[in-house]
């Protein structure tokens, strides 16, 4: 017993959190965004406060706060939030068994919507079920239009046939600038025998 606890204080000894608060500039309210931290050579991107996580590129969508376990020594956080936004790579020295604390502010480069573009990732699949999730994820990523595909057919046998929530055409307001659907189908056909594969049709906005 004497030897395993020796061993998990040492290991517990080689790590330090980060708290990241991240801010826009001439705003003192967290902004939501994109992050990982990288040390070494590996990318961290579990956070023990609220996030959504996507392991496929090891990074996680938060409110502007979290707070994340991660080995002592140099570290480089990255923030990002879209494509208005001038990303973040800021170096910082983590110390072991203790809190290091850090605030960053996000500076835009460019308003689109000022000027009438508005941006959307017309390909999301992600997240499908969750409005919340897909509410966090629109802020994070600025996306001003986030219509998620609930329904997916890539296969005869995989047809959904349940309507997924009561509403009808209706967008799903998340504040001023940005709104999720969920009514939204791609119907895949790519694959299979010769001649059977025809592309894969987008349909957004349906109506029950």
């Amino acid at each position: 017993m004497n030897v395993l606890l020796i061993t998990v204080i040492a290991l517990a000894s080689d790590h330090g959190y980060l708290e990241v608060t991240v801010r826009e500039a001439d705003n003192p309210d967290p902004m939501p965004c994109r992050a990982w931290i990288q040390s070494g050579t590996s990318q961290y991107y579990y956070p023990e406060t609220a996030a959504i996580v996507y392991d496929k590129d090891e990074s996680f969508a938060c409110d502007g706060r979290f707070r994340i376990l991660v080995p002592a020594g140099d570290a480089t956080i990255h923030i990002e939030r879209g494509k208005e936004f001038v990303p973040i790579n800021q170096l910082i020295m983590v110390h072991a068994d203790t809190v290091t604390r850090k605030e960053l502010v996000l500076r835009r480069w460019v308003s689109m919507s000022s000027e009438g573009w508005f941006s959307s990732d017309l390909h999301m699949h992600f997240s499908k079920d969750n409005i919340e999730n897909l509410k966090r994820l629109a802020l994070s990523d600025d996306i001003n239009l986030l219509p998620t595909f609930t329904y997916w057919y890539h296969r005869l046998d995989s047809i959904q046939t349940e309507w997924p929530f009561g509403e009808s055409g209706e967008f799903i307001r998340v504040d001023s600038l940005h709104f999720v659907t969920r009514n939204n189908v791609e119907i895949e056909r790519i694959g299979g025998e010769p001649f059977n594969s025809i592309g894969a049709p987008f349909f957004f906005n349906l109506i029950k």
